[in-house]
Order: C-alpha cells, then structure tokens, then sequence
C-alpha cells in the first residue's frame, strides 16, 4: 500500500466514522515502525490538511467536508481552519474507543503507583477490553478490507508497558514475568497479579515424626477435635509448615505449597543427597530473594529437623516434570527389618538372590487404600545387599524404582506385595526404621 492509498483509505474511514488518533494509526500499524499508533493517526491527517491546504481545486463544499471529518475527531489544526473560516462541526467522540485511549497514561500511572507494593524484576501487561469497543473495531476492519491493523489490546499492553519500563526501570518478559499488569479499559481499573514464586530445591528430612504436607484430622477437617487433641492436625508438624512459616515472611506470600519427587511416610528420614522438591508461594510481595541467605535461614532455625539446599528459581514446567519423574527415578533405601526366625547366611543369600532385579508385582497397601485407588503396580528392585545385625535384626540396602513401597516389600503386605522378603524367606519379616539415602536426578 502506497502513501496515496494510505490517504485515500483514511479519508474514507474517516468520513464515515470519527476516529481518535490512536485508533486510526492502529488501522496502519504495520506499514510503518519506529512510532505509535497515535503518533501514525497524528500523521495521517497532518497529511489530509496539507494535501487539502494546497490543492484547494474542489468546491467549497468538498473542501468543507474534509474539514469537518478531520475537525470532528478532534485534529486541532482542521479545528482551527473551520473557526476561522465559520465553517460549523461538531467534536465526537472516537466510534471505536469512545476516548478511552487517550486514558492510557492515567492507567498506566495507576499501575505504577500499585506496583510500588511489590519487590520485582520483571513483568508483562494484559489488558481487558469491552467486547463492544472489538467488536466495532472488527467491523470497521471487515468494512474497508483493512490488512495492516493490530489489535487494540496489542497496543493497549504495549503502551502501557513502556510507561511502566521507563518510570520504574523494570523489564518486560513475555515468558516468566514477576507481575502481570492487568489493564482493564471498561473500567478504567488496574489489577496487580504477582506469578507464583517458584524455587527448587532438595531437602534431608532428619526427624521421624515429620509429615511432608500438612494433614488436617479426618474427624474435624482442622477445627479441632478431642481425637487430634484440638490442634486440627493429623501430624504435629510437616515439611510444609515449617518452610512456610520461614519463606512466606521472606516473600510476603499468601500460601505455600510443597511439590515433591514423590513423598516419604511421616516416620521415614529422608538423608544423603535429599529429595528434590519445588517451594512454590502465591501472591508474593517480594521476588527477589537471596536464596543463599534463605538456605542459610532455614537450615538455622530448622536444625535437627530439616535440611534444605541447592536452592534455585525455577519454572512451571518444572513441577510437572519433578512429580513425572519421581515415579521412575531409581531410590536407595536403608531398612532396619526384624525377622522371626533366626537370621542365617542361607535367608541372606534367599533375600538377595531372589529380589536383585526382580519386577515386584504390589498392589495398593493396606495402609494407603483410603486415600489411593486399589490397583496393581509393577515396580522393579534393581539391587539389594543384606547385613546381618543380630540374630533377627538385618539391615536392607535397597535401590529400587521410584514409587516401591518398601515396608510392604519387606512385610508382603498379606500377599498384596509378591515377591516379598516375608514369601521368600517363609518368615514373617518387618520394617522397624527406615531411611531415603538417595534419589537418583
């Protein structure tokens, strides 16, 4: 499209709909760079008068006509003309945006003054916009075969977002912003949304009585009942709490939530190289966190109860990831069983012959059937190593895949486990303490 074409276009438009500069540049959008849609419209009909300044080869009434589409939209220059002139028109407001995109910069500015609450890097503005202001917009566009326009909200979020990059020196990032700036054009409002902070870590869970998510007591739900002893909790404490408690005042958070490759029992430590794990705090205040000096934090007012490390940002693709993969990622165990019988060299070779990379046939435990569905999982114990400690204590070390109950692999679990070290020694067999020692990735 030409220059000629551009003008003889909007001169069209124009003469059927008045229109704001912002919302006739946006028509054009992608014929030019290096200005804005206002600065374009603002071109536009600069480019009009002229051209009807220096013809002045119609009639006074077509001469009159182009004044008064260009005065009626509120372009000073053709306001003037027709003043002096007495040419009579009337200003209206703009047919698409009814003058609503000259409130950009109040907007903006309001945005300023609410993220000034908030602690970040970066962030990306979205706008809402009344459907009838898109639908008329659509209209216009379907009416004059207009191929070279943007959408109001592209230009919305983009100018917008300039203001807040030069007043307050943040970044915009179209991927994994701090803040989401929410414009909303109908009512003139501005929403802060914080994203979720997200900080992946791995953690050592040192005590034995330790629950990894907080558990509301079944009977009460968390108000509080004589069975929980009126605290509303299964569990006296877990993982969850602790962090929580620690990061949401670091962050100013709303909520923590633990996500975790998979989850050991209240009464199982979690030691050697620890359990990955991803922090994630909704509705943050503050996003830029000293992650060493937060490890440092935690790990001082935790001690002898949880050790975290290795603390990173992460992202949301992330969770899905981690939970995906703690059902295969291979797991080391230490085990403390007690068997009836007494303890020989031959039970050790049978423990050890016959569950070294053996496909474990198990289905749901006994223990978990209330909160897990009833099926059969085929999970696989690639190595174990047997220690006699006395005459009916062994120690197990078990590598094995993610997702193997290894207490059930020992007792049999009734049958539900097979084979178990219970159905390979002919021997009740028991879990007395069990640790993590590993978790592969």
């Amino acid at each position: 499209m030409n220059y000629h074409d551009i003008l003889e276009k909007a001169s069209s438009i124009l003469k059927r709909y008045p229109l704001c500069n912002s919302c006739l540049g946006r028509q054009f959008a992608l014929l030019g760079s290096n200005m804005t849609n206002k600065e374009r419209g603002n071109a536009i009909k600069t480019l009009l008068f002229m051209k009807l300044i220096r013809e002045k080869e119609g009639s006074r009434g077509q001469e009159q006509e182009i004044v008064k589409i260009l005065a009626r939209s509120g372009f000073k220059p053709a306001i003037d003309y027709a003043m002096s002139r007495s040419i009579k028109f009337k200003v209206e407001s703009c047919y698409i945006c009814g003058g609503l995109m000259d409130k950009l910069n109040v907007l903006a500015l309001k945005a300023i003054v609410k993220l000034r609450d908030y602690n970040f890097n970066t962030f990306l503005v979205g706008s809402l916009v009344p459907s009838t202001i898109i639908n008329k917009e659509d209209k216009l566009r379907a009416e004059f075969n207009l191929e070279y326009s943007e959408s109001i909200k592209r230009e919305v979020n983009r100018e917008v977002g300039k203001i807040i990059q030069k007043k307050l020196g943040k970044v915009v990032d179209f991927n994994e912003p701090d803040v989401l700036v929410i414009i909303d054009l109908g009512n003139l409002d501005v929403k802060i949304e914080p994203m979720p902070l997200l900080i992946y870590g791995r953690y050592r869970k040192l005590a034995r009585w330790i629950s990894q998510s907080l558990w509301l007591c079944r009977k009460c739900n968390g108000r509080g009942c004589k069975e929980c002893n009126w605290t509303g909790k299964k569990y006296p404490l877990s993982i969850q709490e602790l962090l929580g408690a620690i990061v949401l005042k670091r962050t100013g958070g709303s909520k923590f939530i633990i996500h975790a490759a998979g989850r050991e029992d209240v009464d199982v430590r979690t030691v050697g190289n620890g359990r990955p794990f991803i922090m994630e705090i909704k509705d943050p205040k503050n996003m830029i966190i000293d992650l060493e000096s937060l490890e440092q934090e935690i790990n001082f007012k935790l001690r002898g109860l949880l050790e975290v490390f290795d603390l990173r940002r992460a992202r949301r693709e992330e969770i899905a990831l981690l939970k995906g993969l703690s059902e295969v990622r291979k797991k080391r165990y230490r085990a403390i069983i007690s068997i009836t019988d007494t303890i020989t060299d031959e039970i050790i070779r049978k423990i050890e012959e016959n569950l070294k990379n053996r496909i474990i046939k198990q289905r749901t435990p006994i223990r978990v059937l209330s909160r897990r569905p009833d099926k059969i999982r085929l999970k696989k114990v690639y190595d174990i190593k047997a220690i006699k400690i006395s005459d009916h204590l062994l120690k197990l070390e078990v590598l094995a895949q993610g997702g193997l109950y290894i207490k059930e692999l020992i007792s049999g679990d009734e049958g539900r486990t097979n084979p178990s070290v219970s159905s390979i020694i002919g021997s009740s067999a028991k879990c007395l303490r069990l640790d993590i020692v590993e978790v592969e990735g």
